[in-house]
């Protein structure tokens, strides 16, 4: 789980950097500026949807690795 926080913080980062706030982030992707938030700073993970169109709000490609166990 510490990967998916890794993760959602550099998302957050890339929202400043491109001048977005929480809000604006939350808008566009239908859900509260409490849950953009709680995602920034690890309290939640988005679901695979919301996180996709964080991704793609954001100019982020995504890539999946499955590992065995």
């Amino acid at each position: 789980m510490a990967d998916a926080h890794a993760l959602m913080v550099k998302l957050g980062e890339r929202r400043m950097n491109l001048g977005l706030t929480q809000l604006e982030v939350a808008s566009r992707i239908g859900v509260s500026q409490g849950a953009v938030s709680f995602w920034e700073t690890g309290q939640r993970t988005p679901n695979l949807a919301k996180f996709t169109e964080l991704a793609d709000l954001l100019g982020v490609e995504l890539t999946l690795t499955l590992k065995k166990p």
